[in-house]
Order: C-alpha cells, then structure tokens, then sequence
C-alpha cells in the first residue's frame, strides 16, 4: 500500500478480527479492499488471496445485523431466518461505529436469487467478511468458525 495508508484501530478476539485504515488514495473500493487484506491478521488463519470482483454490495443495515449475530452465535450455529436485528457483539460495535453512515458496504458472501455466492477470505472452514469504504477510511471485519 502506498504512504497515503495509516492503520488506525486493528484487533483480533477470539473469531472476530479487525483492521481499519485511514486511505486517501483515489483506487476503486475493491482495490482499497484487497490492499487492506494484505495487512490483516485474523484470529484463527490466514486472508486468503485477495478477492477482488468477488467483493459484492450489501446494505449497512444487513452487514451488522449479520456481523453482530455471526460474531455472538459463530457461523456455522446462527441461522439467518433466526437472526436478530438487537443482538450487539461489542468488537462489532466498535468496528462499524468508527464510519459514517455514508459509506459502501462488501462482502465475500452474499444472497444472489436465493443462492449464496462467493469466496472464503480466510483459509478458514468459514468465514464472513465485511469491507467498509467511505472517502476517508476503508475497514475490514472478518468473522472465523473454525470446525
């Protein structure tokens, strides 16, 4: 990444793992993505090659109420017809609360006619990330479940 990049806030608990950057650069919201994933550690393996095309858009709503109810139950035990918009998982909060609300929002996993498409982050069993970009910042969370 170029010298227009500065980590701001970055952590890993337990499956939830977290990197945001100050990113003033003019490159595409993927490419800030994939440049950010590069710098990343998560919790319980390693990112994966970068994503690219396979970022897809996802509402600022939906990614927390997924992020929020990933990280409480873990992915392979929260069922979406389940999910609940009050469930809170305070290293999500802290992550999301650090953007506005004007923001473009990515996943590695998203619903297309009913069928989940994508690619895996991490070399984890599963994953889910979320990349937030706005004109300042871009951020990535990343929720592992490991078997």
């Amino acid at each position: 990444m170029s010298e227009l990049v500065e980590i701001l806030d970055q952590g890993c608990y337990r499956r939830v793992s977290w990197v945001v950057s100050r990113d003033l650069s003019m490159r595409s919201a993927r490419h800030r993505l994939d440049a950010l994933s590069r710098k990343m550690t998560v919790a319980l393996a390693e990112v994966a090659k970068p994503l690219g095309e396979v970022w897809q858009d996802i509402s600022l709503a939906e990614a927390k109420t997924l992020a929020h109810n990933f990280a409480k139950a873990g992915i392979a035990y929260a069922h979406q017809d389940k999910f609940r918009p009050g469930i809170r998982h305070s290293h999500v909060t802290r992550f999301f609360d650090q953007f506005s609300t004007k923001v473009r929002v990515m996943t590695n996993w998203a619903s297309t006619e009913g069928f989940l498409m994508g690619a895996a982050f991490t070399t984890s069993t599963m994953d889910r990330a979320f990349g937030v970009v706005d004109d300042k910042m871009t951020g990535i969370i990343c929720i592992e479940d490991e078997d």
